[in-house]
């Protein structure tokens, strides 16, 4: 890259940072206004039937504005004011009950009179920097009370039981210095985003959580979570502190805008399938309208972001070690393309006027940075992007799992499979040059263990297959025999996997 490419896409991204961070959809000042004017006008209805509420809505108009935002921000708090809300509206019990939602807004106005904000973040040492936008880092340390306690509560009703944990003092670094990088990457965007996150907490990855990176949740607004295990690399840590932030700015908008139809919910609506994610028999991989719409959101940032740690990395990597662990800018692009196109397809009827507004103008905006975009309708690549994810699955899989070695035949006999398929398409495609190559590279692989092979095997295909079609892409989405072929083998093998590994029988995929 020359000099002038250089500073080209430097002011690119400057222009893009500065312009996402300024749009009402990313002003994080604009958002929070009426966010709080939301939860005001929450409390005012609650007081008449909870005096308590009306007392917390005066004590709030005492105090300055970034205290207000400290305290509407909290998770506990933002509970209590919901659940009580929904208890006096529908006169049935949810989530916290309403003598323990008296108890926050009291144990609130206290707080406020003692000086502090942040009820629950008040009481944790760490941060993720000095700048007050930074949020809290959890810690099992926190001493005992009603916020403590709620906000365990709301957890395990959201997420079940979830083993949260204190860092030690190097891992509480790797945190800070994963937001120094992101801010060195996109200082306005991110600043915007990580204002909206109040408390990072930190799980231990056992059961449902074995699996996960980091998660977040709009009925727990104000709180993402982040695996302990990941914290290794600055570059993992500032991609899921902006991907779990952007998610937080999306929920403070969508409670005081019309991101989604005001039916949404009650009846089962369309979903989506994210076609790079592991399918399993829970069909988690389909995704309901407000999910397809907040990633489309954050892989459009992600995207840009990505596409600037892969400028920069070079200069970077004395600080901050060799990129390691971001998603890759080229698959961002792809993922936010391919919602896009869902959202208009699929959710349009689900989304209320704000959302369809949020799908035009971040889709505008991926037009205008999008360096090679896929052709309408394509599939193949990010079917592809499940298929090496896979193939990386089985290889720890099998070990950490040495008593599994009883299905190594199986997996060579699956790769042998998909080996004579993928030279089908090759023929069917008159790509005589990329077969004999590709026969070449497999005839050197050696009798490794079965595990690695098989991950190399399809890294070949996918490779192989990809570079044969037009721009990566594939061929004619929905009309080509090519691409049929390749999603038929990657469905079935999937399929296949899933029974091998899991023990889970085989889903219908038929008619998703």
């Amino acid at each position: 890259m020359n000099a002038t490419s250089t500073i080209s896409n430097s002011l690119l991204v400057d222009s893009l940072d500065a312009m996402l961070a300024r749009h009402p959809f990313g002003n994080s000042d604009y958002i929070r206004e009426q966010l709080h004017v939301c939860y005001k006008r929450r409390l005012d209805k609650v007081s008449s039937r909870l005096p308590v509420a009306g007392q917390l809505l005066d004590a709030l108009g005492r105090v300055d504005a970034f205290t207000q935002y400290r305290v509407i921000g909290d998770t506990v708090v933002r509970c209590a004011v919901q659940h009580a809300l929904r208890q006096l509206e529908t006169e049935a019990s949810y989530g916290l009950p309403l003598d323990q939602c008296k108890e926050v807004f009291q144990a609130t106005i206290d707080h406020l009179e003692e000086g502090k904000c942040g009820p629950l973040g008040s009481g944790l040492a760490s941060r993720l920097g000095a700048e007050s936008y930074y949020g809290w880092i959890w810690s099992e340390e926190r001493a005992d009370d009603v916020f403590v306690r709620s906000f365990r509560q709301v957890i395990q009703e959201n997420y079940g039981a979830t083993q949260l944990c204190t860092l030690a003092s190097d891992e509480v670094a790797m945190l800070q210095r994963g937001a120094r990088l992101l801010r060195e990457l996109l200082p306005l965007a991110s600043r915007s985003a990580l204002s909206h996150a109040h408390v990072i907490a930190i799980f231990l990855p056992a059961g449902d959580w074995a699996t996960r990176g980091s998660s977040s949740q709009f009925r727990l607004s104000g709180t993402y979570f982040l695996s302990r295990t990941r914290l290794s690399s600055p570059w993992w840590v500032a991609e899921h502190l902006f991907h779990e932030s952007l998610h937080q700015q999306q929920y403070d908008f969508r409670q005081g805008h019309s991101l989604l139809e005001p039916t949404y919910g009650e009846v089962e609506g369309p979903r989506v399938c994210a076609l790079w994610n592991l399918p399993n028999a829970s069909r988690l991989h389909y995704w309901p309208t407000d999910r397809v719409l907040a990633a489309f959101h954050v892989y459009v940032y992600l995207a840009l972001l990505c596409m600037e740690a892969e400028r920069r990395a070079p200069e970077l990597s004395d600080v901050y070690g060799p990129l390691d662990g971001m998603t890759r800018s080229r698959d961002a692009f792809a993922r936010a393309r391919y919602l896009s196109e869902q959202l208009r397809e699929v959710c349009w009827g689900e989304l209320g006027r704000a959302g369809r507004s949020v799908v035009d103008w971040f889709s505008s905006v991926l037009d205008g940075f999008d360096p090679s975009p896929a052709p309408p309708g394509s599939s193949i690549h990010l079917l592809f992007d499940r298929y090496r994810r896979e193939a990386r699955a089985v290889e720890y899989h099998l070990s950490q799992d040495g008593e599994h070695s009883d299905r190594f035949p199986q997996l060579t006999m699956l790769a042998k499979e998909e080996a004579n398929i993928a030279r089908g398409v090759l023929t069917a495609v008159n790509a005589t040059g990329d077969l004999g190559r590709f026969n070449d590279a497999l005839a050197r692989f050696s009798d490794e263990d079965p595990a690695r092979q098989f991950a190399r095997v399809r890294g070949l295909i996918a490779e192989t297959i990809l570079d044969a079609s037009p721009a990566g892409y594939g061929w004619k989405p929905g009309r080509s025999e090519p691409d049929d072929m390749v999603t038929q083998m990657i469905e079935s093998s999937s399929e296949t996997l899933m029974s091998l590994l899991t023990g889970e029988p085989k889903p219908s995929l038929q008619g998703a």
